[in-house]
Formats: C-alpha cells, structure tokens, sequence
C-alpha cells in the first residue's frame, strides 16, 4: 500500500440495531513504532471529519494502545485512524472487539487480526494484497475498448476471490458484492471522465460508445442509500452526465467560472436522481465546498438555493454546520430606503399599487451569482436618477423567486437591496414565464406610469443604453 506522512486505517463500520449505542472496540499493538499516538477520525457520510469524533490515543511504551470509539449512524460509518508512514482499509460491525498487529517496517504484509469480526479485516487485507496494482494510473490512457474488457475481467477476478472465503458472514458478503459492483460502475465513469480529458482536442468521448453506453445507463440509482461510498459512485454518474453534456454541446466554453459548472451539474442531479438522493448530493457537494474557503467561495453564490431544495433534517443541520464556519451571523439592522414587504402579490397587484410611476422590475433570487452582482449594478444606475427616485417619478423593485421567506429577508439585508422588495407567488411567476418567454434570472422589465408593460426583456442594469432608456419614459 501507498506510504504517507502519516498512517491512515480507514474503518468502516456497519451499525446494526443490536449494538444501541453506536460504539466499537479497536485495539493493537503497533512494532517499530513510529510515533507516540494513534488519533481516530470517525467521518460523516461523505468521507470528512468532524470535531466531535476525533479520538487521540496514546501508546504505552511497548506501542499497544486499546479505546472505545462512538460512531455518527446507524448505517456505515467511516473511521480514520492516524500514525505515520503507511494506510490500510478495514471492514468493522458494531459490537466487534477488534485486535490488531503490525509491524511498520513491512506493514501490509505484517497486518494480522483476531478477536470478534477477525474474519472480516483478514478477508480485506488479503484482498489488498492481491489487487493493489490493479488501478495504475497508466489505464486512464489504455484504449477506450481494452479498458472495458479490462474492468470487466477485473471484477470476475474479485468475485471469483471472494468466493474462495468460506467463513464470512452472507451480510457480509451482499455488501462486498455490491462494493465491487458499485467500484466497477464508478471507474467505468471516472475513465470516461479522465479519456475525454485525455483526448480533449481529438474530441474522442468514450461514454458515446454504445458498448459504454450500456453500462453508464446501468445502474438502479434507487438501490442507492445515503452512504460515504454510495456519495461518490453518484458523483461519479452525475460527473459522466456532465461530461457528456459538454462534449455534445461544446464543452461549456462561454460560462468558464466554477460556478456555473456547479449549477449544471445539479441541473443535471435533479434530473436524474431520486428527490431523497438528490438532496444528499446536494448536502454532499456543500460539505466538499466547505473544506475551505478557497473552495467555499464557488458555493456561497448558491447556498441559498441549496437550503431551499434539502429538506431533510439531518441534512439541514449538517450544512448549516458547514457554513456557519464562513456566514457568521450578523446583527442585520434594516437599511435605509429598504422597503420589504412581506405578503405576496401577483405582478399585476403589484404594477397596480405604483401606478403612476415609472417602474424598473428586477427578478432575482439569493441563489443567483449574476442577480447579486447586477443588483450591485443597480445601486450605481440608481445614482442616475437619484432625484427622479425622491420625486416618485421611477420606482426600483425587486421581485425575488426565492420559496423561503427567512432566506430571501436575510439577502434583502445582507445585500442591503434599497428600493421595493416583494417575493413573487410561485403559480404568478409560472405563468409570468411562459406569457413573456422567459426561463432564466436575472431578468428586467419596465412599465409606464400609466400601470402598461411596455417592456418585457429589459436591458440589465449593467447595459450602457439602459439609462437612456428609462430616461426616454421619464419625459
């Protein structure tokens, strides 16, 4: 296995109903020991740590060290556990007692284990050895055709090893099926992936291939749960969609900002997945995009948007938790010249309650990149007809599509938007689309003071003919 700065023992541990408490044993005696700790990392479902389950272990001066470790789910659990130099994989079940020895001048090979779910951890450990070499990063070039038998004689192999273990329990091995089944999937999709890369300029796309194609199509995404593993063998569906979407048209070339490439994809999620699988690819993609803030930077113009489609408790938590560390709450004071009104109306009411004035109509939302920097825009064409606006000649308004009260309120300050804020109705604003065909925001309109849309596809506020525009209904 791989050598590291640091020893990594990744655990995963299926709960069942019997073990209540959600705990496990993990003890061992490390040879040639090369640190004085061991630190245990118990990870959420996608594959991160939280505080709160970091367990730090010291080792007694012969290197056995013993602990208890609380788990996060009642479902598969990923547990790390740090020394320095080397990285294994290990299969526990709660109520487990697992011992350990290894020796780490030659540790894979050293790796021995006993106690209650030994069976498991050796089965793994053999496993290791005899397919470690099996995923050099040389395939990713292998030709399109060649790389399918390849995978595919591959996992004859590892069912055909599998079977040669008697004494393994058949939960067990259900779930060591659908791990190398899952594993197929997810590498046929990640070579798709890397070959597009890879042969870029030729335009050679190895998921238009029929023999690929049949595959990709395969797998029964209602079989998958909300686990670590299952997170990533869907990203890895949703990735190949991507990729393909951009092959066939034209590889996204005119929206080259990450954020973009973050909407499409979860464009392409809701399409495809489940509502319950959807909303977990969501929580999943937060919890990558906060790791850091360099990363966050490209989420927060869609957080909000993000918060609205997860309904899910535990996932609501889990990223509220995630960017709090970056939106720290602030003490909103309502700004000056910033009128929200809270109750709904269709735009018609709306038109109605100004008529008289001239109005420029903005529909944004808090999840929208492009709305928040043209309402920063709009700030500047206000100064324009700074008297016009004190005169009650010409009237801001900004009808948000958000579904969430608190969330557009919160953006409304945070922003600190002056001018006329209204939520649209949801059926209004359906029908609104598809009268004046429209299907993406920002989007602007204009009305005179006689209460008429005299313009349904308003420049934005950035446009340079914009204010001669407004200043031409003013007259």
């Amino acid at each position: 296995m791989k050598s590291f700065n640091t020893l990594i023992i990744i655990i995963t541990l299926s709960l069942s109903i019997v073990n209540a408490q959600k705990t496990a044993y993990i003890s061992g005696k490390i040879n040639n020991r090369d640190g004085r700790k061991v630190v245990l990392n118990v990870e959420n479902h996608f594959g991160t740590e939280d505080k709160h389950a970091i367990t730090k272990v010291k080792l007694d001066k012969n290197g056995f060290f013993s602990t208890q470790i609380k788990l996060n789910y009642d479902s598969i659990n990923q547990v790390s556990l740090y020394h320095k130099n080397e990285m294994t994989y290990l299969t526990v079940l709660p109520g487990d007692s697992i011992y350990f020895e290894v020796d780490c001048q030659n540790f894979d090979e050293s790796l021995v284990y006993s106690g209650r779910g030994a069976e498991k951890l050796n089965f793994y450990a053999k496993y290791f050895l005899s397919f470690q070499d099996t995923t050099q990063r040389v395939i990713w070039d292998m030709n399109p055709h060649k790389y399918l038998k390849y995978r595919k004689q591959l996992l004859r192999n590892e069912l055909a090893f599998l079977g040669q273990f008697k004494n393994l329990s058949e939960e067990y091995i259900r779930y060591i099926k659908s791990k190398f089944k899952k594993d197929f999937y997810s590498n046929i999709h990640s070579f798709v992936t890397f070959n597009h890369r890879a042969n870029y300029d030729s335009m050679i796309f190895a998921g238009n291939l029929p023999q690929y194609k049949k595959i990709l199509e395969q797998p029964e995404l209602s079989n998958y749960k909300n686990s670590y593993q299952d997170f990533y063998h869907i990203t890895g569906v949703i990735n190949y969609k991507y990729h393909e979407f951009k092959f066939n048209n034209g590889f996204d070339k005119n929206n080259p900002d990450s954020v973009h490439h973050i909407v499409r994809k979860i464009q392409l999620a809701k399409k495809v997945l489940p509502s319950y699988l959807f909303e977990f690819y969501l929580t999943g993609i937060t919890v990558e995009m906060t790791e850091s803030s360099y990363t966050y930077r490209y989420l927060k113009p869609i957080v909000n948007f993000i918060q609205e489609q997860v309904q899910d408790k535990d996932f609501q938590s889990l990223i509220r938790s995630r960017i709090s560390k970056y939106d720290t709450p602030k003490k909103q004071k309502k700004a000056k010249n910033t009128h929200i009104d809270t109750q709904m109306y269709t735009l018609e009411e709306i038109i109605n309650k100004h008529r008289g004035k001239v109005l420029y109509i903005d529909f944004w939302a808090s999840w929208c990149a492009p709305c928040i920097e043209e309402i920063k825009n709009s700030e500047k064409l206000k100064k324009a007809f700074k008297k016009e606006i004190k005169k009650g000649k010409i009237t801001f308004i900004y009808l948000s599509t958000d579904k969430r009260e608190d969330i557009w309120k919160k953006a409304v300050l945070d922003l600190n938007i002056k001018g006329l804020n209204y939520r649209a109705m949801i059926k209004d604003y359906t029908q609104i689309q598809k009268k004046y065909n429209f299907n993406t925001i920002p989007h602007y309109m204009i009305v005179d003071r006689n209460g008429v849309l005299i313009n349904s596809n308003a420049p934005r506020p950035s446009s340079p003919e914009i204010v001669d525009i407004l200043k031409k209904y003013l007259k």
